[in-house]
């Protein structure tokens, strides 16, 4: 018998040597006393209960791994949602803008606001099988990579060209200028939506911007150029002077470390001005961040509670407090922004900037607002110079938006993503009853349908028709939209991606395809229907709506080639060319224009590489 390893334990309490042939050990015998070794026992068994344990584990490891290889598909649990899980090559690179899944194939991404698209090694392999063919694909392919290289070129000129053509020297512009854009500005439709600035506040910055060189204010001097580059990229055809972009961008950058930490009444509308002068000339980075920055400052204002709901006010840079009608103003642009990170969450793939258990999303009542008819709890006038319910905001708005936060986490986080289809198909069904219950809200001459149609005009005079026009077409294209992604999720279920027939037509999973689909012809219907001018503000607003629809269609196209409505769906794309033309026309003079004869290609190769699977798959090729 070998020795026990280390001391006996009458050894181990005398911290001795203990050697011999045990038990007892020599001194143990010697002095005629027990010789035990239970400490030692209670450790070797706490040891072996852990090796045990760890034994255990990786026998539940082994056997989870053998389950998932054998039974494949048909585990239900998350472990096989997991194994399951169509992800892009690693060899891809890494891309922060919203995926899109179809039939379990990762396609692409879609440039948020520009509507640019991306399609993804996956999405290529997937159509080059479609269609039998290799070579027609890579003209689509490459029109995102060779755009999104060259964003920072198509920067148009803003607003001051000398005698020569060229840039003058970096000057602030006049006020006199800024003044007169601040009248176009005000005066436009995209202001209705963007309601950025109080005409008091901004008499103020002016002021501030405009005092001596030795005490002009950093932060409104960068209010007023951020003010420059949006307003000069949203309206047409600019009278007078016009000042280049990359000037007040020279004569900002040195500001903008001066107001990023020291947050005050007119920094939210900075940040917020400059995010939407960003990303709609796709530069999105930049325009996350502004975005971020001017979510932080209004948190650090206050401006995420209510002000009926505070106990104090948040400090700010300013010497005296904020004013009421300040703080009332940014009460607005919280709304604004919150409006905006849903969007930026679900176009993009990115977490959004607020947080909604750190917020105080009590909406606000006016009793101007008409938006959703007889009832004084659901109104809101986010622009107090409209009496008439003729703003670009409303509280059906602002409700949508919290649908899309909740579309967003539920659906396309990255937690999302590792759900099982039991779980995917859970959430469509409680997020499209959550959208249909907010659809009924909304009046019935404005409420949005699955039809696509206008009847919110029906009873609109000549004076608001206008402005009900915009006000309602941008709502139906947001409510079509969230149907088609809500239900579009259905696709990333192992069994809709599962190449087998009777597999797709689930019940469930294809209705709910189904109804992504007819959102998706709605959406191009309804776009067709509608007539572009210059009062619907900035393109982007509307851009990414046709591409998207097409593309979900062209997919499904791809999927079911020998489908009773392909051929309608090919008509529908082709038509998108000629909407684009339209925007294109209706929006000259705009520097966010200069990407759309990108997209007319692409809509234009997607007519093209569907009607080569549809003839395949008709034996015509």
């Amino acid at each position: 018998m070998l020795p026990p390893k280390g001391a006996c334990d009458p050894c181990r309490k005398k911290k001795v040597q203990c050697y011999g042939l045990p038990p007892p050990c020599t001194r143990c015998k010697h002095h005629a006393i027990e010789c035990t070794f239970e400490q030692a026992s209670r450790r070797s068994a706490t040891s072996g209960a852990r090796a045990s344990g760890e034994t255990i584990s990786n026998r539940i490891k082994r056997i989870e791994h053998a389950l998932l290889s054998a039974q494949g598909s048909s585990l239900g649990d998350g472990l096989s949602s997991l194994a399951g899980l169509q992800m892009p090559p690693q060899s891809q690179p890494r891309d922060s803008r919203a995926k899109i899944y179809f039939a379990g194939h990762h396609v692409g991404h879609i440039g948020s606001f520009t509507g640019i698209p991306f399609i993804s090694a996956t999405g290529k392999a997937w159509i080059e099988e479609c269609i039998g063919q290799k070579g027609p694909v890579d003209k689509i392919c490459n029109i995102g990579p060779n755009w999104q290289a060259s964003a920072a070129e198509l920067r148009p000129y803003s607003c001051v060209d000398n005698d020569q053509g060229g840039p003058k020297q970096a000057e602030f512009p006049s006020r006199r200028t800024v003044e007169h854009l601040f009248a176009l500005y005000s005066s436009s439709g995209f202001s209705k939506f963007f309601y950025f600035l109080d005409p008091t506040l901004f008499k103020r910055a002016l002021s501030a911007a405009y005092a001596s060189p030795t005490t002009a204010n950093a932060g409104a001097r960068a209010h007023i150029l951020a003010f420059v580059l949006m307003a000069n990229q949203v309206q047409h055809e600019l009278p007078g002077p016009r000042i280049h972009a990359d000037v007040c961008e020279t004569l900002l950058a040195p500001l903008l470390p001066q107001i990023i930490g020291e947050p005050d009444s007119s920094s939210p509308a900075t940040f917020l001005m400059l995010m939407i002068y960003y990303v709609s000339h796709g530069r999105e980075e930049q325009g996350l961040v502004c975005h971020s920055v001017a979510c932080r400052h209004l948190f650090s204002l206050g401006a995420h509670v209510h002000p009926a709901h505070r106990s104090d006010r948040a400090g700010s840079s300013d010497d005296d407090n904020i004013s009421e009608l300040a703080e009332q103003h940014l009460r607005r642009l919280f709304w604004i922004a919150y409006w905006c990170d849903g969007e930026l969450s679900v176009r993009t793939g990115r977490p959004p900037a607020i947080d909604e258990d750190y917020c105080d999303l009590t909406l606000p009542t006016e009793p101007d607002d008409d938006d959703m008819g007889t009832n004084s709890s659901l109104k809101l006038a986010l622009d107090p110079r409209d009496s008439n319910g003729d703003v670009g905001f409303g509280v059906a708005d602002l409700q949508l938006s919290m649908i899309t936060a909740q579309i967003g986490k539920r659906l396309y986080s990255a937690s999302a993503l590792r759900k099982t289809d039991a779980e995917i198909l859970c959430a469509v069904r409680e997020l499209d009853d959550e959208l249909e219950r907010w659809r009924n809200l909304v009046p019935e001459p404005r409420r949005p349908t699955l039809a696509g149609d206008q009847s919110y005009l029906d009873a609109a005079d000549s004076t608001a028709k206008l402005n009900l026009e915009i006000r309602g077409s941008i709502r139906q294209l947001n409510y079509l939209h969230l149907v088609t992604i809500i239900h579009q999720a259905s696709s990333r279920c192992r069994q809709w991606a599962a190449k087998d027939t009777e597999a797709r037509h689930l019940q469930g999973i294809s209705s709910s395809i189904a109804i992504s689909l007819h959102a998706s012809r709605a959406t191009l219907d309804h776009m067709n229907f509608v007539s572009f001018h210059d009062s619907v503000g900035n393109i982007w607003t509307v851009l990414f709506f046709p591409i998207a629809a097409a593309l979900n269609i062209f997919c499904n196209i791809l999927l079911d080639p020998l489908s009773p409505s392909a051929e309608g769906d090919l008509e529908l794309i082709s038509s998108t060319s000629d909407l684009i033309r339209r925007i294109t026309t209706a929006s000259k003079g705009h520097g966010d224009a200069a990407w759309c004869p990108h997209l007319d290609i692409f809509v234009t190769e997607l007519a093209r590489l569907g009607r080569m699977a549809v003839d395949r798959a008709n034996g015509r090729t």
